[in-house]
């Protein structure tokens, strides 16, 4: 089970640790980095990209989820028209009807 640090400003990303603003270093099996593109790049070492990839956000309605946990389900293949998905209604109940859930699906833009 991992730790999230929260309110904690990162300085630096390696591939097996953080180090936070105040000097405390976080070590991690894995590290995922979800800021806006200019600060993935400082923190990398990379070059911002130069076009964003466009994507649709499509909603659906189900009997039940197909998931139980409150997590955001990723393609780390990268095969298949799904790009990640998650289940609103999982987080606050008052997204859907009594008795249904909310399911959000994003795929690339064509």
């Amino acid at each position: 089970m991992g730790a999230a640090h929260t309110r904690a400003r990162v300085s630096r990303v390696t591939a097996d640790s953080i180090q936070l603003d105040d000097g405390r270093q976080v070590h991690a099996g894995s590290i995922v980095v979800a800021c806006e593109a200019p600060a993935a790049a400082e923190l990398l070492g990379d070059t911002m990209p130069t076009a964003g990839k466009r994507v649709e956000c499509l909603y659906f309605a189900a009997e039940r989820p197909p998931i139980q946990e409150l997590i955001l389900v990723l393609n780390g293949d990268g095969e298949g028209p799904v790009n990640n998905l998650c289940v609103p209604s999982q987080v606050v109940s008052s997204y859907a009807p009594a008795g249904q859930s909310v399911l959000s699906v994003t795929v690339p833009s064509v």
